[in-house]
């Protein structure tokens, strides 16, 4: 197999002002638009390096034209508070424990899951929405084939926006833990995957599909999420949590704020995440202490560190730099990415505990995003070392502008 690498390509016909020209039909905030508004310049040419990476992405988003609308109504169970239209999901590292008759109330064995989880559907579910949103958005706006959109705003409307089936904006019943909890601060992170969905519509604006009374209700919509995420006592804990998931509740949060316009909201975040989230969860060493006391210490590190690569693609939608060289925050995550790749690489043994080991394919998918993010080509570098570049996902490629080009 013809070995691929990895090359930023920035198209030379795609100036900045058509990209600030476009901008009112490109809204999202966890991938630049100026990398989406470059790639699709290039596909207009025969010759274009994403051409392979966009005719797997064409085929993906054919698949999810297969993909019927789901409800967060479709579960047996019935959350506390009697209707269905609440969120619900079962915390998938707690087990009944075997001491006690009835199993209550359950325990935690950290990094392993129990199978109770799939009897609570609504993650599952919403997990085949993004899934089939994300690819069908994207081949939306590169082709400019409504039958995409068409289909994308079916499975966003019904999620979401369904009188009768749409989902409320809360996660109160989220990763339950039964004899302890109906829902916890910790669910929260279920909900981190609708930043991928408002980046979705985003790609579907100027579409006949997505209308203006579909965008200002979801934007009603998320407004709603936001006051929970920011108010109820479940949103508050989340937030305050000291590891990888304190992170993904601001690359959660932040996206639904600004599409919402609660921008203070936001800039609140943004401006508090570098104490809050990066100096005080990243030592000077680069080791993530919280992370590697888990069960699965290598995946927690990359799973942190890939939030708060999203998380500074986020800030620089209001003009902060979480990863400028020069400033404690961008020494302090580089520090981390260093301090794993020794080991993704082999040089050293992995001296923690762990469940799945060291993963070099997550690894080298957070160096490309890294390296999409600061354009330092060591990273790059770091990456193709790792192995054949062929595990990066096509819609990365897309998404962050790396082109795979044979040598």
């Amino acid at each position: 197999m013809t070995r691929h690498h990895l090359a930023w390509f920035v198209s030379a016909a795609m100036t900045a002002s058509i990209a600030f020209a476009q901008s009112n039909t490109l809204e999202v905030y966890s991938i630049d638009p100026f990398t989406l508004l470059r790639v699709k310049s290039s596909l207009q040419s025969t010759s274009s390096p994403f051409k392979p990476a966009y005719r797997k992405l064409l085929r993906d988003a054919e698949k999810a034209m297969d993909v019927d609308p789901v409800s967060v109504t479709e579960k047996d169970a019935t959350p506390p508070s009697g209707d269905k239209r609440d969120y619900m999901s079962l915390s998938r590292y707690w087990w009944p424990d075997p001491s006690k008759p009835d199993g209550l109330p359950y325990i935690r064995r950290d990094g392993e899951t129990n199978p109770e989880v799939k009897k609570y559907p609504d993650q599952e579910l919403f997990g085949t929405v993004v899934s089939a949103v994300v690819p069908l958005s994207l081949a939306y706006f590169f082709s400019g084939d409504e039958m995409y959109a068409r289909h994308a705003t079916k499975l966003i409307r019904t999620w979401f926006l369904d009188d009768s089936k749409g989902m409320n904006p809360n996660l109160q019943y989220s990763q339950a833990v039964p004899g302890r909890s109906n829902g916890r601060g910790p669910g929260v992170l279920d909900g981190r995957h609708t930043a991928l969905v408002i980046d979705a519509v985003g790609m579907l604006r100027g579409s006949r599909s997505w209308t203006a009374e579909d965008d200002t209700a979801l934007r009603a919509w998320f407004s709603r999420y936001v006051t929970w995420l920011t108010e109820s006592d479940n949103g508050k804990d989340e937030s305050d949590s000291p590891n990888n998931h304190g992170t993904w509740y601001d690359v959660h949060v932040i996206p639904a704020a600004l599409y919402s316009g609660r921008t203070e909201v936001a800039r609140r975040l943004m401006q508090e995440a570098g104490a809050k989230r990066i100096l005080s969860q990243i030592e000077p060493d680069g080791s993530q202490p919280k992370e590697l006391a888990r069960t699965r210490p290598f995946h927690y590190s990359v799973f942190n560190l890939e939030a708060h690569a999203r998380l500074a693609l986020q800030a620089r939608r209001i003009g902060v730099d979480l990863w400028a060289p020069a400033t404690p925050e961008g020494q302090r995550i580089r520090a981390a990415v260093d301090y794993l790749l020794p080991f993704a690489r082999g040089e050293k043994a992995w001296p923690h505990d762990d469940l799945d080991g060291v993963q070099k394919s997550s690894m080298a998918l957070l160096l490309v995003r890294i390296y999409a993010l600061t354009q330092e080509r060591k990273y790059l570098a770091e990456a193709l070392a790792l192995g054949d570049a062929k595990f990066i996902a096509h819609r990365d490629l897309l998404w962050y502008g790396v082109a795979p080009v044979v040598p």
